[in-house]
């Protein structure tokens, strides 16, 4: 039935049923309305009291099991739409078309509108995994992320080829809340697990000391890492231990820093022959990170450092450490290593230290007495002053019989001979 202008209503085909104000009542209770009739747009319904438009948008809704109890419902089609797309009535998107890493997704009937908090889409995949984040358009409706359901964006290998995957809308993007995978695709899905450093990473160490390398392979004997992905653990059999900072090498991806927990480059020491080390990547630093328990207890060890001149002014006899932790370390030592035999002066001999022994600053005076130096830390560096005496007293080791008093080594600092070495930690 259509309608003329000023409601005269006109049939075509002779409809069996026109539904009216007058006959809907019947028609429901006689179980006829079908789907062949036609509404009456220019009358509305009235059952039990309600009044309820027939509008262009709506479907009539009629229950004939129970007419005197039940009055008809009349339904907008927007709001059926609506609703399928919260509930995932009918929510299949087919085979994804765009790319890989830029979905797009088609839907019958043809949704519409912003996305709705809980929306629900199903799809398949199409014939590549993707190699990066990925986007997703359903019916057009806007290019929003698709990610995990820890809301992160997804990495190389996340969506393997012709895989179906369910997804919801969180209010802001589409997370993947189930993936099911083929099983002749499944192996392939396993590697992209195994990329995130998942399994298959363990390796022993090859290279030198301070430039490690390690090559950890798959079951089928090819490499576990195709690139470096953040948050991949590796682990690894240390061949001998570090005499100094430490680059890590994975599958020959670049030579990443390898540092210790708090990220300061690691110290002389803390790796040793056949320890085991555990490590995160972390892309945002482009590092590793060692996060086991390291061999020695100091976590910075400052390279030799020759001792500043006596403090003449504000700015003078200062020596920097920057430790690298982002907070001020709680444990701190400072110490005076003999690098060089003495030739001239008190002699280390005499003193009963040898090349290579430390001597706490701690127990350095000048005649006053007073400190030799003295130690302030921050969250960026260890600072070692030296005070405006010229003079450095120190006692001979216990049961030298050379010396019996406090000597002044002051020559062994200018000359040299003696430097610092700062050990700190957490």
């Amino acid at each position: 039935m259509q309608q003329l202008a000023g409601g005269t209503n006109y049939t075509t085909n002779s409809p069996t049923n026109v539904v009216t104000a007058a006959n809907l009542d019947a028609l429901v209770a006689a179980g006829t309305l079908t789907n062949g009739a036609v509404i009456d747009q220019s009358d509305v319904s009235t059952r039990a009291g309600n009044v309820l438009p027939l509008a262009a948008d709506r479907v009539l809704l009629g229950d004939s099991t129970n007419p005197d109890t039940a009055p008809p419902l009349s339904v907008a089609l927007s709001g059926l739409l609506l609703q399928s797309q919260r509930d995932g009535t009918q929510r299949w998107g087919g085979v994804a078309g765009g790319t890989a890493n830029a979905l797009t997704l088609a839907t019958t009937p043809v949704s519409s509108g912003a996305y709705v908090s809980g929306e629900l889409i199903r799809f398949k995949t199409a014939g590549a995994a993707n190699t990066g984040a990925v986007t997703l358009n359903l019916d057009g409706r806007g290019v929003v992320n698709l990610y995990n359901i820890s809301a992160a964006a997804l990495v190389a290998g996340d969506l393997p080829a012709n895989a179906v995957v369910e997804a919801v809308y969180d209010g802001t993007e589409f997370q993947v809340v189930s993936l099911a995978v083929p099983l002749k695709y499944l192996t392939s899905y396993q590697a992209a697990e195994k990329l995130r450093g998942d399994c298959q990473q363990y390796a022993t160490a090859a290279g030198t000391a301070n430039a490690i390398t390690i090559a950890p392979l798959d079951s089928s004997g090819a490499a576990a890492f195709t690139a470096l992905y953040d948050g991949m653990v590796v682990r690894f059999k240390a061949a001998s231990a570090n005499t100094g900072a430490v680059t890590l090498a994975v599958n020959g991806l670049g030579t990443p820093a390898l540092v210790g927990p708090t990220g300061a480059a690691l110290a002389a020491g803390v790796i040793t022959a056949g320890q085991i080390l555990e490590c995160v990547y972390d892309l945002a630093n482009t590092r590793f990170m060692v996060i086991s328990q390291l061999s020695a207890t100091w976590s910075y060890v400052s390279a030799l450092t020759a001792v500043p001149a006596p403090m003449t002014t504000v700015v003078s006899g200062l020596a920097q450490f920057a430790h690298g932790f982002g907070v001020a370390p709680t444990k701190y030592k400072v110490f005076l290593q003999l690098v060089t035999a003495v030739v001239a002066g008190v002699t280390s001999a005499n003193m009963g230290v040898a090349v290579g022994d430390l001597i706490d600053i701690a127990n350095l005076t000048d005649n006053a007495p007073r400190p030799v130096f003295d130690v302030a830390v921050d969250a960026t560096n260890i600072n070692v002053t030296r005070t405006p005496s010229a003079n450095c007293y120190l006692l001979p080791r216990s049961g030298n019989a050379t010396y019996s008093g406090v000597q002044d080594i002051a020559a062994w600092l200018s000359s040299g001979s003696a430097k610092l070495l700062v050990y700190a930690s957490l």
